[in-house]
């Protein structure tokens, strides 16, 4: 068999929300993002310092890839723009006015695990394409996309201009996701409530592992498939492999070996004669783009297939793995358990 593909992932074109994730998966899978897809306005590396006095006193300030954010006193009305950005803030009880709407959700504008869900008329933005005036008709004191498409990434300057915004401290979508639940619950002055969120996500993670001790070095793939190719996270800085490494599941080794070589994505293409090499992992988690490739002779031959340990993810679920974050913690391992179980069969 030949190597396997090293090809960047050009996602084919379709409904609004396979483009959003298929654009996030693509930016989630590059290595230098901050340098290339995004940029980093000043050219500098961001540092970790921030600033703020004691719990829940202003004004916090906070360094990130983008720039400065200073919050001079408790938000009253907050932006999100990014699916990580609208789950913790939900979740830390922030006052909302405006979000994304994802349109794949099952009542066609939520996220999964935003919890209580959004009303319709704050649920209202594009996912992908940034409406600068109808954000700052909102008139927000807080904008919050540390998790945003590039395209919201790009108008970070026009943003800023209308409210002090939260962008990605490193990488987009490889910031450690419990840094930035306390670097929000301190821009929001809920550092209690972001705390014990955090500690719920420890918890049940600890809960699964004891749980599930089967999984401890068992191979993991995730990634989506596409009609001509399937796309697999191989970077361990992708936050899906960080997450499953703490439940003790690793990419295998022939895939792993790929992380430092696989193009401007990072990930790693299987063609249509290729699925076969599927069977590399002990458990996998596809998003299906095309009926085709599920329904193909090499998926169906698959010992994964053949044992259920190929789960089939519908789009929320998949922004979900793609995106652990504390405030989805419970939801990401109920969606996962039913698979992971089958390990220790």
């Amino acid at each position: 068999m030949q190597p396997l593909s090293r090809t960047p992932h050009t996602p084919n074109r379709g409904d609004r929300s396979r483009r959003s994730f298929s654009a996030l998966i693509a930016v989630t899978l590059a290595l230098a993002l901050a340098l290339t897809a995004c940029g980093n306005s000043d050219g500098d590396e961001p540092t970790d310092s921030h600033k703020a006095g004691a719990a829940g006193s202003y004004p916090v300030s906070i360094t990130h890839a983008k720039g400065k954010t200073v919050v001079p006193s408790k938000p009253k009305r907050v932006v999100a723009l990014g699916y990580v950005d609208v789950a913790l803030a939900r979740a830390l009880g922030a006052p909302i006015v405006g979000a994304l709407k994802f349109s794949g959700g099952a009542d066609g504008r939520n996220f999964p695990a935003v919890t209580p869900p959004l009303d319709e008329e704050v649920a209202v933005l594009d996912e992908i394409k940034p409406n600068v005036e109808k954000i700052a008709a909102l008139r927000p004191d807080l904008i919050l996309m540390s998790s945003g498409q590039p395209t919201y990434q790009d108008a970070y300057s026009k943003l800023s201009a209308i409210a002090p915004t939260l962008g990605y401290r490193t990488k987009l979508a490889q910031d450690d996701p419990t840094e930035t639940t306390r670097l929000m619950g301190e821009l929001l002055g809920e550092q209690k409530a972001a705390t014990e969120l955090i500690a719920s996500s420890e918890r049940a993670i600890a809960d699964f592992v004891a749980k599930h001790p089967a999984a401890k070095g068992k191979k993991a793939l995730f990634g989506q498939a596409l009609p001509d190719n399937a796309y697999l996270l191989v970077t361990p800085d992708a936050q899906v492999n960080r997450f499953f490494a703490r439940l003790g599941l690793v990419v295998p080794a022939e895939f792993a070996a790929l992380a430092g070589d696989v193009g401007p994505t990072g990930s790693a293409a299987l063609s249509l004669e290729e699925l076969d090499r599927l069977d590399a992992a002990d458990i996998a988690f596809l998003l299906f783009r095309d009926a085709k490739i599920k329904d193909h002779a090499l998926v169906k031959a698959l010992d994964l297939t053949r044992t259920g340990r190929l789960a089939s993810l519908d789009m929320g679920t998949a922004y979900v793995v793609l995106l652990p974050n504390p405030a989805n913690t419970a939801y990401l391992l109920s969606k996962i358990e039913p698979t992971v179980a089958k390990l220790a069969e």
